[in-house]
């Protein structure tokens, strides 16, 4: 398996985010994305430079680096490193 490339944030109390996830993680045949619940306790949105509500509010990874991936930005990532590019490559458009 691959080391993670990208850690994706969501809100596991919301059922659509939830199951996008596991839709998303079961593509995943690489294991190159990690899910991080952002409801679990202690989780600090803080550390990442950014507020819950923001985070929230569109989808938001974090690479490997460091560097922090917001809303298109993310998806788009997202979709290539599961194999389905050709899905967003109008976004890098």
């Amino acid at each position: 398996m691959s080391p993670t490339e990208l850690t994706l944030f969501f809100d596991g109390r919301c059922p659509l985010c939830a199951a996008e996830m596991r839709r998303i993680g079961q593509l995943d045949k690489q294991g190159r994305l990690a899910f991080r619940d952002m409801s679990e306790a202690g989780f600090d949105a803080a550390i990442y430079g950014t507020t819950w509500e923001a985070m929230d509010a569109e989808l938001h990874g974090v690479d490997r680096s460091g560097q922090m991936l917001v809303g298109i930005d993310c998806i788009a990532v997202v979709y290539s490193l599961i194999g389905r590019s050709w899905l967003v490559w109008p976004l890098n458009v």
